[in-house]
């Protein structure tokens, strides 16, 4: 940790360092909650199994966190953002949201890609898929977003294929914070990502202020 702060002190960001012993998941929660955090960076090995269901520290910070959670795999060599994909059904209001997607784009000067899966079972024509992502287009400050929709047997893997394909750097969506029995009816995307994908996500609540 001190190794930490002198790297943050040479890029000129001022740093604090807090060690806990012996403390759970709920001790994260609290630090975070107490300390006021605007942007939470973490990292992930993924989780599988019954720690999956169960749910990681990581998983219960994006369930509750109030504010943005960034999630990265592994140690990237030099960590560029130009590309977010910006997954979403586009069937709800989720313009506020948004806007932290927008500042965290604005931040690291990164293009927006949104994203529609188009799935089997919820299956919507070209047109009308891409009248509802013009209308979420046209009431963001964010006009150049490009407009994309994907054919994928299920929402994660269309997500998954995508990013690959126009190499992006970090896939950005929001979460309703799901726990418990509601969790279990409609598990989060968002949640299954962190797990399973190679790819750095970043997570808004969509009941943040």
């Amino acid at each position: 940790m001190n190794e930490l702060r002198k790297r943050a002190a040479a890029a000129g960001i001022e740093s604090k360092e807090f060690l806990i012993f012996d403390k759970g998941k709920e001790e994260i929660e609290k630090h975070i909650e107490h300390h006021e955090h605007d942007f939470i960076v973490m990292g992930s090995h993924g989780a599988h199994g019954v720690k999956e269901i169960l749910g990681s520290n990581t998983q219960r910070v994006i369930r509750n966190a109030k504010v943005p959670v960034l999630v990265l795999k592994g140690e990237p060599v030099k960590f560029e953002v130009n590309n977010i994909v910006f997954a979403s059904t586009f069937q709800e209001d989720v313009h506020e949201s948004f806007h932290k997607v927008i500042a965290f784009a604005d931040l690291m000067n990164a293009q927006i890609h949104l994203l529609n899966v188009n799935l089997p079972f919820h299956f919507k024509e070209s047109d009308e898929a891409e009248a509802n992502m013009q209308a979420f287009r046209d009431k963001c400050p964010r006009d150049n977003c490009t407009i994309n929709i994907y054919n994928a047997l299920n929402e994660e893997r269309g997500i998954q294929k995508f990013t690959e394909k126009i190499k992006a750097d970090v896939i950005a969506m929001t979460t309703h914070g799901r726990s418990g029995f509601m969790k279990m009816l409609s598990p989060s995307i968002t949640e299954s990502l962190v797990n399973h994908s190679s790819f750095p996500i970043l997570s808004v609540n969509i009941h943040a202020k």
